[in-house]
């Protein structure tokens, strides 16, 4: 049963990655999302399979390259996209930061291993 559950986790912790990997092609491209990958992993450290462990050190380094506007904006977009595909952060889709939204997002996915919804 456990493995089972470690599964289901895998899953979900997959299905978050996929959506911020596709959420960073729509927002930046192909190509500039190539770039803007590599220079995450190079300069700053940070890999896509690792911005659900350290979702801080993923924001500090897209603010590090963007700017805090920039590094704003990215990251309401990145929020909007998470919350259409989950649903469960609701209204304070406009007030809550990216990394307390994946917080709050393995949470509720980690809740709702093992049960299923009909």
């Amino acid at each position: 049963m456990q493995r089972n559950l470690d599964k289901e986790k895998d899953e979900s912790y997959i299905k978050l990655l996929v959506t911020i990997d596709k959420s960073m092609r729509d927002i930046f491209g192909e190509e500039t999302v190539n770039a803007v990958y590599y220079h995450l992993r190079k300069k700053h450290m940070v890999k896509l399979e690792d911005i659900l462990e350290e979702p801080e050190s993923f924001a500090r380094a897209i603010k590090a390259i963007f700017g805090d506007t920039g590094a704003d904006v990215i990251e309401s977009l990145l929020v909007k996209s998470l919350c259409d595909e989950f649903g469960v952060i609701g209204q304070r889709e406009k007030t809550i930061g990216l990394v307390d939204c994946l917080d709050e997002l393995k949470v509720s996915l980690s809740k709702n291993v093992g049960k299923r919804v009909p």
